[in-house]
Order: structure tokens, then C-alpha cells, then sequence
């Protein structure tokens, strides 16, 4: 399968500073594992069936077409806005955290193996300042004011005691070496990581030099991955040009379509067959039957099962300016689909629509809307 890894230091516009980031290389080390299993690691969106999530922050806009990993591995304060219905597996590092979530605990990893040195440092932190100091770091220089002992990497740090801070980067391949040669190496976490009980990344790689068992890149990408399947996507009225791995039905013969076919039929496809759907600028052309092919798609998605449509928004002129379009949409239009609004208990449910859950509704442009909708996982 085609993955895609997101991380909080794909943010980072500097190439050199990315470097610095803790979760560059928490990615790295996911992404080489993924590919030991046989998975093609991907750079762009547009092309993945598979995305992984490492949450240190959200993302923008999570995909509807991909099959979608969450791993809180920190920052749990903002994962808890998280829309989860987003998700289709979803893991915190933190037990507690997943308990209180309703998610998987899946620990965190290490890749280091064991190794003996001799202890050159008394102490040691690699990490940037961000902001002032660090807890790890205050604790030491309380104890030890003018920093005997303590070896520092990273930004910030300029103001330590002379002789403490060593640079802006200490190389990556290179701090097995450092760690296992150090009797103190200094961690800390956000405060909301110690209120849940996340362990810090730096803390399984200690436990792995040491000789401890910990878990590998390996077993968490497996464990995120294992049963993930081809997902089952379809285009309807995918026109002359269809989405890239996506099975195209279109109603006419010279379009990009696979299944030549009338969305006002019964699709073609067993019940609950169908991961994702999307209906771009079609349903627009969809008279009196539109309850019947909404019902379709719901029918066909397996619970769980995505669905995007885009229609132009009335009143803009790109929903009028089209003799064929038959059918106008306003964003409040998707409430009578949504079965926990009061518009589809009022209304929706007595046109006989099936009750979907919708996560999300966007103006773009101006002129069109985006709405994403779910088939609820008990439905």
C-alpha cells in the first residue's frame, strides 16, 4: 500500500532546523519500518491509500479518501478536539490517555540495541530551550549552579553557564553513542503529557541501550498496520477524467468510467462493499430520486464508509448557470442528511433518508461546497 507520515516537523519550512525536531526523527524511523513491510512510502497526498497521523499537532484537514492512522505520541491537550470519526484506527502512547479517549494504546518504540561505554558525561540534554529552559535542565543547574556535569545541544541554550552548552545539533546516528556514554540523560514533557502519563521518546531509546525490551518501529508499524486492506473507492460521475485508483461510473460511454452505468440505479456494488465515495459537481444533476442514490451510497459503504460531495452553493451563479443542473444546495442543506440534526429528525427522516453523520461542511472559493459524511459505524 501507498502511505503517507505526517508529523509536527513537516511544519518546519527550514530544512536544517527540521533536523532539530524530536519527531522528524520518530518519522524517519516509522517510515523506514513501513517500508521493511513491504509499503511504499509516499510524498504526496494525492497519491496515498494509507495516512498516518503523528500527532504532536493537528492537521489542517484530514482525507476522506485515505484509510486513516492516528498516533498520539504527545501534545494530548489538542488531541482531544480531535474529530475521531476522522479516523478509521486511532492509538495514544499514554494507556490512560486511550482509556479516556476510547482508543488503542499503542507504547512508544525505540530502534537503538544495546550498548556499553564508558561514562564520559555526567548529565546530558539534547533538545531546544523552547523558551527559557527546560524543568530536566532547572533541576540540574539548581543542584549544580554553575552546570558541572551538564552537556546541552540545542537552540536556545545560550545563556547556560559557560562550558555547558555545546551546539546547536548533536548528529542523530551518533546519540546511542552519546546516550549510552552518559549517567544522567535528562528528559522532560509537556505538562499535559505528564498529566496523562506519556512516556517521552528519549526514555525508550535509554531503556533500549540499556538492554531492556521495548518495542521496535517494526512492531508499532505492523501493529497500525496489520488488516489494513485495499480500500474500495468510487467516483461517481467521474466524467472524462477520474481520480487516480479510484473506480470511475459515469453514465456516458465516452467518459474515464470502469462502470458505464445511471447513478439513479442501483449501484452495482453488495452492501457495505465500498470504503469511500465521492460525488463531484453530480449531484447538482440529480432530480427527484437524490433520497435514492444518497440511500445507495449509504447502503453500499461499509459502516464506517466516507462520502464526499461537492455541489455548487446556491446562490451563487455557478448553480444556476448550468441548464442541466436540477437540483441547488445551500451548506444548511446537508443537515437534513445528518441524523443527529434536528433537521433530518424533523424532516430528513420522513423523506425517508438514511441517517448519516456529518463531519464536516466547508464554503471554497466562494462558489462551492465541500461536505464530508459518514456512515455511522453501528449503522
Amino acid at each position: 500500500m501507498r502511505v503517507y507520515i505526517v508529523a509536527a516537523s513537516d511544519s518546519e519550512p527550514d530544512e536544517e532546523r527540521r533536523l532539530r525536531w524530536g519527531d522528524y526523527w520518530f518519522k524517519d524511523s516509522l517510515g523506514k519500518a513501513v517500508e521493511r513491510l513491504g509499503h511504499e512510502l509516499v510524498e504526496d497526498i494525492a497519491r496515498a491509500e494509507v495516512l498516518i497521523h503523528l500527532h504532536g499537532y493537528g492537521i489542517e484537514r484530514v482525507p476522506d479518501w485515505t484509510y486513516n492512522i492516528l498516533w498520539v505520541h504527545s501534545h494530548p491537550s489538542s488531541a482531544e478536539r480531535l474529530d475521531m470519526r476522522r479516523y478509521d484506527r486511532a492509538f495514544a502512547e499514554s494507556a490512560e490517555f486511550a482509556e479516556h479517549m476510547d482508543i488503542g494504546h499503542l507504547p512508544g518504540a525505540s530502534d537503538m540495541q544495546p550498548l556499553e561505554r564508558p561514562i564520559e558525561h555526567e548529565a546530558v540534554f539534547v533538545g531546544n530551550a523552547k523558551g527559557h529552559s527546560r524543568p530536566s535542565v532547572d533541576k540540574w543547574l539548581a543542584e549544580h549552579p554553575n552546570g558541572e556535569g551538564l552537556a546541552v545541544w540545542g537552540e536556545g541554550w545560550g545563556w547556560l553557564p559557560e562550558g555547558v552548552w555545546q551546539g546547536l545539533y548533536y548528529p542523530h546516528e551518533q546519540l546511542g553513542e552519546l546516550y549510552a556514554a552518559t549517567r544522567h540523560v535528562l528528559n522532560d514533557n509537556h505538562a499535559d503529557m505528564d498529566r496523562w502519563h506519556f512516556t517521552n521518546p528519549r526514555l525508550y531509546d535509554v531503556a533500549a541501550l540499556k538492554g531492556e525490551r521495548v518495542p521496535t518501529f517494526g512492531d508499532v508499524a505492523r501493529a497500525m498496520l496489520d488488516g489494513v486492506r485495499w480500500q474500495t473507492r468510487v467516483e461517481l460521475g467521474c466524467g472524462k477524467v477520474k481520480r487516480p485508483g479510484f473506480i470511475g461510473l459515469d453514465i456516458d460511454p465516452n467518459s474515464d468510467a470502469d462502470i458505464v452505468a445511471d447513478v439513479r440505479d442501483p449501484l452495482p456494488w453488495a452492501d457495505g462493499a465500498v470504503d469511500y465515495i465521492v460525488a463531484d459537481n453530480l449531484m447538482e444533476h440529480i432530480g427527484a430520486p437524490f433520497g435514492r442514490v444518497m440511500n445507495e451510497c449509504w447502503r453500499v459503504l461499509r459502516p464506517g464508509g466516507r462520502m464526499q460531495v461537492i455541489v455548487p452553493r446556491a446562490p451563487h451563479p455557478a448553480a444556476f448557470q448550468d441548464p442541466e443542473h436540477v437540483r441547488f444546495f445551500t451548506p444548511e442543506t446537508f443537515d437534513y442528511l445528518d441524523g443527529g440534526h434536528r433537521r433530518w429528525q424533523l424532516y430528513g427522516s420522513s423523506y425517508g433518508y438514511k441517517p448519516w453523520e456529518l463531519i464536516e461542511r466547508v464554503v471554497v472559493d466562494d462558489w462551492r461546497i465541500e461536505a464530508s459524511l459518514r456512515r455511522p459505524s453501528d449503522g
